[in-house]
């Protein structure tokens, strides 16, 4: 399908849901039950993922050092994401605010890709969507220090679905002027949602603090190995314009398996799906997303 006819679609079926009530009324039901059918099934957690939950529930975020979050794999990972940063801070920019590693890049030491595939992390994330997951794996980027407000860098919502979960993890120092990850916490986006009539797309900052004051965003700053645990489908968030220095970070996403928009990507190799499902259960594979197709 043409890209831009994709993004109609998607806008158009938003604006049927958010516009029309009984449209509104039967998306929220077909959830709902989905997630009423689920709970028997969800997997147990420990005390400490618990409670993630319940703040993601009230918050829409959890900050915490990466390996404080109580998921495995942690540091292994880390002398490989420094050498990918070291990657990306070698490559020029062209012109562009971000500079994003490539799938094969990515998939050249299959741990990374496969991390949000651990079964303690899809515990988590099937506890907080409360219905099965689907994992897009992860995205390793560089925001150019260039100080502009562009793209994602504005106020929006993640549009895909009606829940989502990422971790973002910081790979170097971020302070304020280092355009950190930056979020109003789930009541106040829910009532600037409303305010906003908001569908989708970017809001700038001064329409933006007519709704919410600038003293309720909340940057998410740190050093290396900080991490943002959010559900960006519920929360206004956006990556504030790095001004003193690049910021360096890696990105994983899930959703449901029943989003409420088409998430497009590049073609998957068949090499490339033979290095991701090296070793995977049933549970795991079944998570990937359906443009792998795999059985």
């Amino acid at each position: 399908m043409n890209p831009t006819l994709s993004r109609f679609g998607n806008r158009a079926k938003r604006e049927v849901i958010h516009r029309f009530p009984p449209a509104t009324w039967y998306a929220d039901a077909r959830r709902a039950a989905r997630v009423e059918r689920h709970r028997p099934l969800l997997p147990p957690l420990e005390a400490a993922q618990r409670a993630q939950v319940r703040l993601l529930q009230e918050h829409g975020l959890v900050g915490a050092p990466w390996h404080h979050l109580g998921l495995p794999g942690t540091h292994d990972l880390q002398d490989l994401l420094l050498q990918l940063a070291g990657v990306l801070a070698d490559r020029s920019p062209g012109g562009s605010h971000s500079v994003l590693l490539g799938r094969d890049e990515t998939l050249e030491d299959i741990r990374l890709w496969q991390w949000g595939l651990q079964p303690e992390v899809l515990d988590l994330v099937e506890n907080h969507l409360g219905v099965p997951v689907r994992y897009f794996g992860p995205l390793v980027h560089r925001e150019v220090a260039d100080g502009r407000v562009v793209d994602t860098r504005q106020w929006h919502r993640d549009i895909e679905d009606l829940r989502m979960l990422k971790v973002l993890v910081y790979l170097d120092d971020v302070e304020e002027d280092g355009g950190p990850f930056t979020y109003v916490p789930r009541r106040t986006s829910a009532a600037a949602a409303r305010e906003l009539r908001y569908v989708g797309g970017f809001v700038g900052d001064a329409r933006f603090s007519e709704v919410v004051p600038p003293s309720l965003w909340r940057p998410v700053t740190g050093p290396r190995w900080t991490a943002a645990m959010p559900d960006t489908a519920r929360i206004f968030h956006r990556a504030a314009p790095p001004i003193a220095r690049d910021r360096y970070s890696v990105t994983f996403t899930w959703m449901t398996r029943h989003p409420l928009a088409t998430i497009r990507s590049a073609p998957w190799r068949p090499d490339q799906v033979r290095r991701c499902v090296a070793g995977l259960d049933a549970r795991q594979r079944t998570a990937l997303p359906v443009s792998m197709r795999v059985s």
